[in-house]
């Protein structure tokens, strides 16, 4: 994928909104091997958080996400680049197929060497290629719309080829009890160390078939609290963030609902009730929630 160059501190917010679109309309092709010839197009949002100061050398992301809502041919990941690496990362989120039956949850690095599996029972590992080289891990994935699940990427070991890094997602079971779920882990180039902390940021899309109008977009709603890095134990991390701005695709001509290309979309700020973040509607139009589920325990 030489063509495409990420700034690493993002100056520029009309180029970054059309490297992003572009790049996860092709890293979904590529990591599902499934072309959708008449997809609807730029029917997406991105999320952007702002960290305070402390934000450095960053080895670990934890966020939460509350899929209130979820829709056929629809995804939600947390995304990230490394330093230095010139737009060059990964993603990794909950996404939901052709049905309510085909969910799952998918990590992937690009210029990544290696994958394993080995201790993510259920997940399976594979390359992608194309215009551009990486592995993906998926692991299959029932969404529960009254939970809060927990994204979390961390930095594992490095050997003679290079670092390894693992993706988990974390949820409680009825009783308050922590299940943590692996991925997997990949492993990229040595060079790749730590996260650019301007770079963590969420984005949902559908890409499901092309609508005539896009007000017929079928909705998800999706519930998004603050990324936090390099946890330390005990409910604490180094670093902190807060909600900054979001865009829609530069692509989306989606306003009063009767163009073809796009979706209605808007993000709104959300109090959780233990943190201030926001709810993503992608699609039709749908009520803010009442209430949000109760928060996870730390881990």
């Amino acid at each position: 994928m030489a063509t495409i160059k990420l700034n690493s501190h993002y100056s520029n917010t009309k180029i970054k909104i059309i490297i992003y679109t572009c790049l996860f309309s092709f890293m979904f092709f590529m990591a599902t091997h499934v072309i959708h010839a008449q997809q609807q197009q730029w029917a997406s949002q991105y999320i952007f958080w702002k960290f305070d100061q402390n934000a450095k050398d960053i080895m670990n992301i934890d966020q939460k996400i509350w899929v209130q809502r979820s829709n056929n041919k629809s995804y939600w990941p947390l995304v990230w680049s490394w330093e230095g690496g010139n737009g060059v990362g990964g993603y990794m989120g909950l996404q939901q197929g052709t049905s309510g039956s085909n969910q799952n949850v998918r990590f992937s690095l690009w210029n990544a060497i290696d994958a394993d599996v080995s201790n993510a029972k259920g997940a399976t590992a594979r390359k992608f290629g194309g215009e551009g080289i990486g592995y993906t891990c998926e692991l299959p994935f029932t969404i529960n719309p009254n939970k809060f699940y927990r994204y979390r990427l961390w930095r594992l070991n490095e050997d003679a080829e290079g670092r390894w890094w693992g993706a988990w997602i974390i949820e409680a079971d009825s009783n308050g009890n922590l299940i943590e779920h692996p991925l997997g882990k990949i492993k990229v180039p040595k060079k790749y160390k730590h996260v650019d902390v301007n770079s963590i940021s969420n984005f949902v899309e559908y890409y499901g078939d092309r609508m005539d109008e896009c007000r017929k977009v079928p909705p998800s709603v999706i519930g998004f609290t603050p990324p936090y890095v390099n946890y330390k134990g005990n409910g604490n991390y180094t670093a902190y963030s807060t909600y900054n701005y979001s865009n829609k695709a530069e692509g989306n001509r989606c306003v009063n609902g009767n163009e073809s290309n796009g979706a209605l979309i808007s993000v709104r700020k959300y109090n959780f009730g233990f943190v201030q973040g926001v709810m993503a509607f992608l699609g039709a139009p749908s009520d803010m929630p009442n209430r949000a589920p109760y928060d996870l325990p730390n881990n």
